[in-house]
């Protein structure tokens, strides 16, 4: 992100910032909603988790069917205008080398790759969205689901009218009246090993933390997209009937192992998976179960065509895993709540 120029940056802040430029935008966004014809028997699909839960891997394995569009780094910084992200696309179509993400975590990106963009959005609909913490809603605003759905329509209008495959890991405190309102769109929210998940979590939030101090902009960019989910700029997630006690430091993988327990454990009490709608998908298995991996894409009619798994990547050993000092209280039931999410995946 060190390479963004003066004038992407500023593209970046009127485009997406808060100001008078962006907030029309939204705004036209949410009037032209109003008489959209509605394209819920689309079947789109929503990826999402955790970070750090391996939904970008599995974002780039059902991109690279040819099934589905997404949004693209390409339609940068013109989210909240799809024509314009469309037009300026063309006109600088070349692909870029593929580069690793800064996450250095083996993935590679150019600008034709699919990314989370739609939180944009989000952060217009959300009142004082960079002052609280990722709170689980009380309720969604129609008026906010209509909006949301007619980003993505436009998005996928586009694209040929294709099958829109959109991965955010916030939008699974969302999960319930997004499932509710795109009830013929499929939901698949991943879940990993708790240990080797809160410790990339760890590792991720150290890592970034480091990186912003040395370059400010990457804190202001990953601000302006709604990444939060580590870094300097990170807040938590805030889920009813849960503690939300977190007594360690962000600088300890307890305090990524009891945010990933309150994630998952609010997903099992609130029966996400029972829905029509809604699988949970082990990321583990994906890696390592052919047979897993091709009920997926049966179940979500995507031609399967032998696909390769996924690579399985920092698992920890038993070894590892002793070195780290890990709460004995958060290590059982973190596996309590694993073994319980495989069974009903």
């Amino acid at each position: 992100m060190s390479n963004y120029s003066y004038l992407d940056q500023v593209l970046n802040e009127q485009f997406l910032g808060n100001n008078a430029l962006s907030n029309f935008l939204y705004k036209r966004i949410l009037n032209k909603s109003l008489s959209n014809k509605s394209s819920l028997n689309k079947k789109h699909l929503f990826i999402t988790g955790l970070a750090r839960s391996g939904s970008t891997a599995i974002l780039n394995q059902f991109y690279d069917s040819n099934e589905f569009c997404s949004l693209l780094y390409k339609h940068m910084p013109f989210i909240l205008s799809p024509k314009l992200a469309n037009l300026t696309s063309y006109l600088i179509n070349e692909v870029n080398q593929k580069k690793e993400r800064l996450h250095n975590d083996g993935l590679f990106i150019d600008n034709n790759s699919p990314e989370c963009l739609d939180e944009i959005f989000w952060i217009k609909s959300t009142k004082n969205y960079y002052d609280n913490d990722l709170l689980e809603p009380e309720k969604i605003d129609t008026k906010f689901l209509r909006g949301y759905e007619y980003l993505l329509s436009s998005y996928s209008k586009i694209q040929k009218n294709k099958r829109l495959i959109i991965k955010n890991n916030n939008n699974h405190i969302r999960l319930k009246f997004l499932s509710d309102y795109f009830v013929y769109c499929d939901f698949l929210i991943i879940f990993r090993d708790p240990i080797s998940h809160a410790n990339s979590l760890m590792k991720s939030h150290k890592r970034f933390s480091k990186l912003q101090s040395q370059d400010e902009y990457i804190l202001d960019y990953m601000n302006l997209i709604g990444h939060r989910e580590f870094g300097k700029g990170f807040k938590k997630f805030i889920y009813k009937n849960t503690s939300n006690k977190n007594e360690f430091s962000s600088n300890s993988i307890n305090y990524w192992l009891t945010q990933w327990i309150e994630c998952y454990e609010w997903i099992l009490k609130n029966q996400f998976f029972k829905k029509d709608n809604i699988q949970l998908v082990c990321y583990e298995k994906v890696c390592t179960d052919k047979s897993y991996l091709k009920k997926i894409y049966t179940n979500l009619g995507v031609n399967f065509t032998n696909k390769k798994n996924l690579i399985l990547k920092n698992n920890l050993s038993e070894k590892d895993i002793k070195k780290l000092n890990i709460n004995n209280d958060l290590l059982t039931l973190s596996k309590t709540i694993y073994e319980e999410l495989i069974s009903c995946s």
